[in-house]
């Protein structure tokens, strides 16, 4: 199967809370970080925003992204999917992981993000229902 993907990736504007509704601030994959204003919660509650400013990537840092998956021909939206990258080499790559819903299953993709790039090639390393023992690459492309 051929797939186009759009991603959208950054870091969770609550990052204690981690609710479902949370949304991402809008890093895209090899852009500068975004900034965010801090509103200050009395103790014990969680912080609506965190203020991301001169951020810097440490190994073991997660990114986190969601994406759509869309057939190559039609360009029509046939699933979506969710994962995380860890910074592996700080200024150079990171190691991800991600899962995507398709008719019919999931698969599990894996790949090395390096920064700058526009594109990955990720292995299928997995998937379930009719993608189970589904193996091959699937390329992403970041779309602005």
């Amino acid at each position: 199967m051929k797939a186009g993907v759009s991603v959208t990736a950054g870091v969770p504007n609550r990052a204690w809370g981690m609710h479902d509704h949370d949304t991402l601030c809008g890093v895209d994959l090899g852009a500068q970080p975004c900034e965010r204003p801090v509103t200050y919660r009395p103790a014990g509650d969680f912080a609506d925003q965190v203020t991301i400013s001169n951020f810097v990537y440490t190994p073991g840092d997660m990114t986190i992204l969601r994406f759509s998956v869309f057939q190559a021909r039609s360009g029509r939206r046939i699933g979506a999917g969710h994962g995380y990258c860890v910074r592996t080499d700080v200024g150079r790559a990171s190691t991800c992981t991600a899962n995507s819903s398709l008719p019919g299953g999931r698969i599990v993709l894996q790949w090395e993000a390096h920064d700058g790039d526009r594109a990955f090639r990720a292995a299928i390393i997995g998937g379930t229902g009719r993608y189970v023992g589904q193996t091959g690459e699937l390329t992403f492309r970041v779309v602005s």
